[in-house]
Parts: structure tokens; C-alpha cells; sequence
């Protein structure tokens, strides 16, 4: 049964209109999109995943993507057509990949045709779209929930396992709602700043194109000549970003440099130091550029609260309040409902862009909503008297490093891997790594900056006498947390 949700279903509605571009001159309109959606769909059913004749025509499809057109082409056309896709960057790990095929049992891998990935156990099928049909030799049949449109990894940097099954609904709902509170319109032009694999910059691209925007596909560096000039050229109305990526265009005074077409910023991914933050508003101030803050979860979709540009000093470190219809629920140590403000609790987010749960194999695609639309966002938080919500720390052993959610115990998962026992604490952008062993070398650092594709500047070693340990034999992060 298909989804009665179709976020790109209106693609024909804005005709000609050029919907993805590209540095070189490529561009593509959407009456282009949703030809080549319908060719897509046409392909993929005369390539049959398994010999069976009942095979489930939603086998899921994963997609190794980049910021380009096809990448993004492909993503909009498998959404449309109701077949489910997981999205990794293709910067992913041969052996990654191999393991993903292997415990997702996918129907059909997309790969660029200049990428090097060649996983075991796979036959060409033929391409589409600059990108090469790979599918498994020795099929399964896997039943999918009808309603699973995506799967989003919660932790790219270190290879996690678990999945966020993101539904039609999700994807509509979030959309909608972050158009609404942004402002969205067709004559928006918009930049790539981050992976397509990666929630918020999926997010962007799916409200530009629900709303009839133009995108342009871009890996261009922010600090790039490049970037700046592509500002003006193509005339951008607005580009996202998270906290390291305003941290590093605040020491360009990039200000100075964004073309009088942009109207509107937008940051999520973390929170932003409170001086870049004032110096982002003061700035945008002054050129009268709209500066939203946000805070989002890849469970939660993507957004579950802006805070409006017009409050930006007034509310300066809030999250903002709920988008669209969602709402927040704080819950005390005891399990009731916090009606009073400045209390502090767990934070819930109740809406319906809360996600079906995770998925760690192909088992788990076939799963029901395990949330119910209601999410523990793993935060603790209050809110004011104006009922404005502020994050203080989070319950979970998740920090974020530009942006991306990383799980310290992956890190020390991954450290053990490499021969070395340790500890891992940390906060947004800075990861402390414990060791009692006096010949941890700098070098195992940039080791694990490599495995990780996190900066080795987010690293610092700390050399203990010993890893202090509770009775239980689990480490005490608590008597760690007080070395300076």
C-alpha cells in the first residue's frame, strides 16, 4: 500500500523552472526531475532484484551520494516513486559498505561511476544518471514497512550501526513546518554547505525543492574564493550552516563578503559560542539578513524548533519553540510533566516528524513505529516565562563535532580496536581522550582522526596513572570529568 504522503509528487506544478545547478553550467528543471523520476521507476522494474516473482518491488535502494546533481536527482526521484533509500557519503569505507550490503541486504546500490567503491558480491546492472546499478548476487526478500522512506545514519564519523528510519510522513510533515517557519518561497536560491547525507543538509535541499527553489550543487569550501563568488553569481538567497562553520566564517569576516541577494541564515547542528552568536546577529543586523538559530535531531527528521530572527538578541542561547504543530514535554527524574519554568528535565518532542526507531539490519525495516510520535530527544532542558526552550546538557554520551552527532563510546570502541585502552569525555567540538598508558603517542591521534574523518585538532590526550573505575568495573566518568 502506498503512502498517502508524497513530498515531490508537485514536481510537473513548477514546469521549466530551473530546480538544481551546478558550478560547471549543468542544470536541470523540474519538468526534467519528474521525467527522469518516472524513468527511474521504469529501470529499476525491469531490473528484477531477485529470480522470484514475488519479490518486494520497495527493496530498499542505498544511494553512496555527493552534492551533485545526480546524487540529489536520483534521491528525489527514489522519495517520489515510494521506494525506500539509505543515503551515505561516498566517502564511506569499502569495508563499511561491505558490512551495510550485508546485514541490510539491499535490492540495488547506487555508486558514482568515478567511484573506486567496489564491494564484494555485487553485479552491474547498468546506469542511470552518472551512477552505476550495483545489486547483491544472492538476494533476499525482505518485507519493508510501507511507510519507510529513509534511512539516515545518527553517527557517519565513526561508523555506527544504527539507522534512523525517517517515514513519507516524517519527510512531509518536517518539511512543511520548516518552510513555514523559515519562509520558504520558489524564488529562494539556495547553496550547498553540507553533505546531502546528512540531515540538515537533506533538510534544505527538501524544502527548496517542495517549494519550487533553485539549489546549487556545490562541494565548494566556505573559505574558498569559490563559495564567495558562487554568493554572487548565482545570486543566493540564503545558505545553512553549523556552529564550526560560522566559528570559521566569523574570522573571515565573511559579512563584508555576502552579496546584497542574501535575505536569510540559518544555523543548527549545536550551539553556537555566545560571542559568535552576538556577532552573527549584530552583523545581520545591520544588513538586514534574517538569522535563524535551530535546534533538530536526525530522530526528530531534521527541525524541532527555530528561534525566530526577531528574538535573537532578546532570547540569545534559546532554542526557540516547537515548529508547526509539535510541541516539547519535560519530564522530571520521576517521570512527571514539568509545568513550571526554569525547571530542568528531559526533554520529549511530541510531533509528527518524530521517527518509526532505528534499524541495525534488514530485519528491522519491516518494524512499526516504535515512537509513536513521540521522542526522547536525550536533552535536558527548561524553559522560560515566555516559554522560550533553553538545551543545558545532554543525558546521552553524544557530542557534536561540526555539526555531525558523534558517540564517545564508538571512540573508545574504535581506540580499543587500535590496541589502546581509554576513557572518552567531551563537549561540542572538543573530545578528551583518557589513557594510562605512558606510550599513547600523537601519532595513534591522528590515526583515529583519520578513521573517524574528525579533525585532529577536536583530539587532546590526557596520560592517567590508571582509568578510575567504579565497583561495578564500569569507568568512573564522573572522578574523570575533575582532571583539568
Amino acid at each position: 500500500m502506498k503512502s498517502e504522503y508524497s513530498l515531490f509528487q508537485g514536481l510537473s506544478n513548477y514546469s521549466d523552472k530551473i530546480a538544481l545547478r551546478d558550478l560547471d553550467g549543468n542544470a536541470v528543471s523540474y519538468l526534467d526531475l519528474a521525467n527522469f523520476a518516472d524513468k527511474l521507476k521504469t529501470q529499476f522494474a525491469e531490473i528484477a532484484p531477485l529470480e522470484d516473482s514475488n519479490v518486494n518491488k520497495r527493496a530498499l535502494t542505498i544511494l553512496v551520494c555527493r552534492n551533485d546533481i545526480s546524487s540529489i536527482s536520483l534521491y528525489i526521484a527514489l522519495i517520489r516513486n515510494h521506494l525506500p533509500v539509505m543515503l551515505l557519503h561516498e566517502s564511506i569505507s569499502d569495508d563499511f559498505l561491505s558490512s551495510i550490503i550485508h546485514r541490510f541486504k539491499p535490492g540495488y546500490v547506487l555508486t558514482t561511476k568515478e567511484s573506486q567503491h567496489k564491494p564484494n558480491n555485487l553485479r552491474d546492472q547498468g546506469e542511470i544518471y552518472n551512477h552505476r546499478i550495483l545489486a547483491p548476487k544472492d538476494q533476499t526478500v525482505t518485507d519493508i514497512h510501507p511507510e519507510l522512506a529513509l534511512l539516515l545514519t545518527t553517527s557517519g564519523s565513526t561508523g555506527s550501526t544504527k539507522f534512523v528510519r525517517l517515514s513519507y510522513k516524517n519527510l512531509h510533515t518536517n518539511t512543511v513546518d520548516i518552510s513555514t517557519g523559515l519562509g520558504v518561497e520558489n524564488e529562494h536560491n539556495t547553496i550547498t554547505t553540507m553533505p546531502m547525507s546528512y540531515t540538515y543538509g537533506l533538510s534544505i535541499i527538501n524544502t527548496h525543492v517542495f517549494n519550487g527553489g533553485t539549489i546549487l550543487a556545490s562541494d565548494a569550501s566556505i573559505v574558498s574564493k569559490e563559495f564567495f563568488n558562487a554568493l554572487e553569481d548565482f545570486k543566493i538567497s540564503s545558505f545553512g550552516g553549523v556552529p564550526f562553520t560560522y566559528e570559521t566564517l566569523i574570522k573571515l569576516k565573511f559579512w563584508k563578503k555576502l552579496p546584497e541577494s542574501v535575505e536569510y541564515l540559518t544555523q543548527a547542528g549545536g550551539k553556537l559560542k555566545e560571542k559568535a552568536f552576538k556577532s552573527i546577529v549584530e552583523q545581520c543586523g545591520e544588513r538586514d539578513i534574517r538569522f535563524f538559530s535551530m535546534y533538530g535531531q536526525t530522530e526528530a527528521t531534521a527541525r524541532m524548533s527555530i528561534l525566530d530572527h526577531a528574538l535573537s538578541e532578546e532570547k540569545s542561547g534559546s532554542i526557540g519553540k516547537p515548529i508547526g504543530s509539535g510541541r516539547f514535554l519535560l519530564l522530571n527524574e520521576q517521570e512527571e510533566a514539568i509545568y513550571a519554568a526554569n525547571q530542568k528535565g528531559t526533554l520529549y518532542y511530541i510531533g509528527d516528524n518524530a521517527c518509526l526507531g532505528y534499524a541495525e539490519n534488514h530485519q528491522d525495516l519491516a518494524k512499526p513505529d516504535a515512537n509513536q510520535g513521540c521522542l526522547n530527544t536525550g536533552d535536558i532542558a527548561y524553559y522560560d516565562e515566555d516559554g522560550f526552550y533553553y538545551i543545558v546538557g545532554r543525558e546521552k554520551r553524544f557530542v557534536k563535532v561540526n555539526g555531525h552527532r558523534v558517540s564517545l563510546d564508538e571512540i573508545e570502541t574504535l581506540l580499543s580496536s587500535m590496541g589502546l585502552e581509554s576513557a572518552v569525555l567531551g563537549e561540542d567540538d572538543n573530545i578528551k581522550i583518557f589513557v594510562a598508558d605512558e606510550n599513547a603517542q600523537q601519532a595513534q591521534l591522528k590515526e583515529l582522526s583519520q578513521a573517524t574523518k574528525i579533525p585532529s585538532r577536536v583530539f587532546s590526550l590526557k596520560t592517567q596513572d590508571h582509568i578510575p573505575r567504579l565497583k561495578s568495573g564500569k569507568v568512573d566518568y564522573k572522578a574523570l570529568a575533575s582532571v583539568p
